[in-house]
């Protein structure tokens, strides 16, 4: 793979980051992120590049990337987006938040460039409030995927529930009639034989 010409086209991109995680530090106004450096392709060589972005929404940063307010080399205290770790290793970026944003929540996000033009796909979303004392990190989506599976889970047992209940009170109220509908043929009998 490395004797490949870089000029040409290559398939594979950085594997997406999955535990981008945050911390912050009110008392000077800065974001830490931290996460596991993946490779040029895969997890293989070091990455080109970072882009890291942040916006106070979201969905924006799934929907539209590119058009979310960029991290500058200038705004970082520690780290250097033009020259990752090497794979496994943990990369920590210190951002100043700028001042217009000091009192929002902020959603940060990352993808991860190789030289060959491939980028991964954006890292996991986490959020902080740079001056509240209120700080969210979701290393992960997996919590979201879980309140899925529950909802649906719920969604298809109380279904099951329903169902069971409509039956049995069908199957109870059919007994029923079959009961009263005999004991109607019956009287009717007694009444032919009477006659």
């Amino acid at each position: 793979m490395s004797n490949k010409n870089k000029s040409e086209p290559y398939p594979l991109s950085p594997n997406r980051v999955t535990n981008l995680r945050v911390t912050v530090s009110h008392k000077d106004n800065t974001v830490t992120l931290q996460w596991t450096a993946v490779g040029d392709y895969i997890d293989r060589e070091r990455a080109s590049s970072y882009d890291i972005r942040f916006t106070t929404e979201k969905v924006r940063l799934w929907d539209s990337f590119e058009n979310s307010s960029k991290i500058e080399q200038r705004e970082l205290i520690k780290g250097n987006l033009t020259s990752p770790a090497p794979p496994s290793e943990m990369e920590t970026f210190i951002i100043r938040v700028r001042p217009e944003f000091y009192n929002s929540v902020l959603f940060f996000g990352l993808k991860v460039n190789n030289s060959r033009g491939n980028v991964s796909d954006v890292s996991n979303i986490v959020s902080a409030s740079p001056r509240s004392q209120t700080v969210t990190s979701k290393p992960n989506d997996s919590s979201s995927f879980f309140t899925t599976v529950m909802l649906v889970i719920i969604f298809v047992v109380a279904a099951l529930v329903l169902v069971l209940i409509i039956g049995g009170w069908f199957l109870h109220h059919k007994k029923y009639l079959g009961r009263r509908d005999a004991g109607q043929q019956d009287s009717t009998n007694e009444e032919e034989v009477a006659v």
